[in-house]
Parts: structure tokens; C-alpha cells; sequence
């Protein structure tokens, strides 16, 4: 959304305390890659030294995370077509998007002031966020790809039902108000994060669900208890900020909104910020888990300084929406 409130003093305390939660044509010459960029970076310092990712940053974009399969292994559009896909997404940002009865436009959820849709391309003219493998697609094992098509089936089958909800378990964990799970990608709104850093840690927090991920700096021991964010440590090469998390809890129960980020026990992830300008904040994640990908894959995310401040993100004010699906099924048995 649009509207931003004041950083929560939850953040300032957790960090002046030092206390860490367990928690068609062919492409033009590409732009200037953003590894080599961030390679070559020149981060302000912080008063302690440590170079100063602090901000308020938004990771909008109208990059898909995926490429589209009909472009095969083209890392990049050129300079017309970015053009023309800005045009069409500053269109489709103000089209309103109503539904031809009542039914389809409820279900639209939001008329365009709440959405906050990505319009520009922001420097990159990548065809998808993903940069490893070549083709730009996650490498699914086939076997946990079919799988996870035919929950979709099942789950939109369902959803087109007079009753979608029976159960608790038949609703995502961002359509709960918990998470959508790490790491961060763009999304139709809430793409704000801000940062705030204090000697030894780094905080992050998340517009959408007002997510908050503390990260310790050096070697701290490993979590015992797992989380739904795993347990991250973060350690400086050079300029750029590297956070290893493992140790997430087994919520593969849940439906989750994009199977890839749910939280598991397999799940590793290694991110990277690095400050490439004064007003750009280079975001890289490395998914690994075996039970899920053939390989292990990357994306890149560069990320725009933003104004304003953060707004609360209340979600369902108390997560009345699911009582009163829930009571609605249940009063018609």
C-alpha cells in the first residue's frame, strides 16, 4: 500500500539492546551487470564503520521473478520493448480492473488506490529477476512440480465452490495474515522495507504483515528451536551484507501462496545487500534445497530508495475474516 508509518520502537530497542530474536527483436547490448556493479560499490559508512544500508527501500518492478518460457534463454529486453511494458503497466495501474458482475469484482478485492504495482523497469532490462540457471525459471524436481500443479487444480477447483472454506488448512498463510514467507520478492503492494542497523545487528522490516527480521552480526550459535524465518547470521564482505539462514520450521502443511519460499527443514538460503548508489540497495538471494530443486538458483533485485515513512500493515484487524468464512460454513451444515 501506499501509506507509511513510523519505524515500530520494537526495532530501536531490539538494537540498542544488543537482544536478537531466534528468529521478437534481438536484445540490445545489456546494461552494466548488477554483480559487477556491486563489486565496484561504494558504500556510505555507519558511525561504527560498517558499511550503512539504512533506509527506506521499495522493491517494486514490473520484472516477473520467472521468464517467460517462449523467451527461452534472453536475459534481456531491449530499450523499446522496456518502453513499451512501462507504458502498459503505468495502463494497467490506472484501469481500475472491475469486474464484469458483482461476483467477479468482489472477488478483485481493491480498486487501484490500495494496489502498488511495480511501472518501471528500474535499470536492468532483465527478463526475469532469476539470473541462475540460464532460463531464468525455478529448476523444480518434475515429480514435486506435478505435485504442486495438482494442488493448485484441487485448491482453484475449491475456491470456484459455494463454500471454498471448510477448514482453517484451505487458506494460505498470507491469506491467515502470517507470512508469505522469505526471501522477499515484489509483489502487487506493500513493497516497502526498512532497515535500521546498530552496532552488530540489522533490521529489516517488512511493509507487507510488518514482518521484522533481526540478523546478528558474526558467528552466533546455531538455533535450537525452529523458526518460520529460520535462524540468520550475517557477516560483511567488503560492501555487501551476507545472511546465511537454515533452521526453519516444517510448516509444509500449510497451503502457502508460492510453494517455493514455505518454510521447511531442508531450506537454505544465502542473501546478499549491497549499496551500489545513493539511491540503490542491491538485493541477491540463493535458494538450495534438494528436496525440491534440481539445483540450487539465484535472483537479483535492485531495490529504490523510497519516500515517506512505513504505514502499520493490520491485515484482517484481528483475523476476523477467517471466524466468519469458517462460521459461514459451518452454519450451513
Amino acid at each position: 500500500m501506499r501509506r507509511r508509518t513510523a519505524i515500530p520502537m520494537t526495532v530501536v530497542a531490539l538494537l540498542s539492546c544488543g537482544l536478537v530474536p531466534l528468529a521478437g527483436q534481438g536484445p540490445a547490448p545489456a546494461p552494466k551487470a548488477a554483480t559487477t556493479a556491486a563489486a565496484n560499490a561504494v558504500a556510505p559508512k555507519t558511525p561504527w564503520g560498517d558499511p550503512d544500508l539504512q533506509g527506506l527501500w521499495s522493491n517494486a518492478t514490473i520484472t516477473p521473478l520467472e521468464r517467460p518460457r517462449d523467451l527461452g534463454n534472453r536475459e534481456f529486453y531491449t530499450e523499446q520493448e522496456v518502453a513499451q511494458r512501462e507504458q502498459r503497466a503505468i495502463a494497467q495501474a490506472t484501469d481500475e480492473a472491475r469486474g464484469n458482475d458483482a461476483r467477479s469484482d468482489v472477488a478483485g478485492a481493491y480498486n487501484d488506490f490500495w494496489w502498488d504495482r511495480g511501472t518501471k523497469d528500474v535499470g536492468t532490462r532483465r527478463t526475469s529477476l532469476i539470473v541462475r540457471p540460464p532460463n531464468g525459471r525455478i529448476p523444480w524436481r518434475p515429480e514435486v512440480q506435478q505435485k504442486y500443479a495438482e494442488r493448485s487444480k484441487v485448491r482453484n477447483t475449491m475456491l470456484e465452490s459455494p463454500d471454498p472454506v471448510t477448514t482453517w488448512l484451505d487458506v494460505d498463510t498470507g491469506e491467515r495474515c502470517l507470512t508469505d514467507g522469505i526471501p522477499w520478492t515484489p509483489y502487487a503492494y506493500n513493497n516497502n522495507y526498512q532497515i535500521v542497523q546498530s552496532p552488530g545487528n540489522v533490521a529489516i522490516v517488512h511493509e507487507q504483515f510488518r514482518e521484522l527480521r533481526v540478523i546478528p552480526i558474526g558467528a552466533i550459535p546455531q538455533g535450537k528451536i525452529p523458526q518460520w524465518f529460520g535462524t540468520s547470521r550475517g557477516r560483511w564482505e567488503g560492501n555487501t551484507l551476507v545472511v546465511e539462514t537454515d533452521n526453519f520450521a516444517d510448516k509444509t502443511a500449510y497451503q502457502w501462496a508460492a510453494a517455493w519460499r514455505q518454510a521447511r527443514p531442508t531450506y537454505h538460503l544465502v542473501e546478499r545487500f549491497t549499496r551500489t548508489a545513493a539511491d540503490t540497495l542491491l538485493y541477491e538471494f540463493t535458494v538450495t534445497d534438494p528436496t525440491l530443486f534440481t539445483d540450487s538458483w539465484t535472483a537479483q533485485t535492485p531495490m529504490t530508495r523510497a519516500e515517506g515513512e512505513l504505514f502499520e500493515y493490520a491485515c484482517h484487524e484481528g483475523n476476523y475474516s477467517m471466524t466468519s468464512m469458517l462460521g459461514n460454513t459451518a452454519g450451513k451444515k
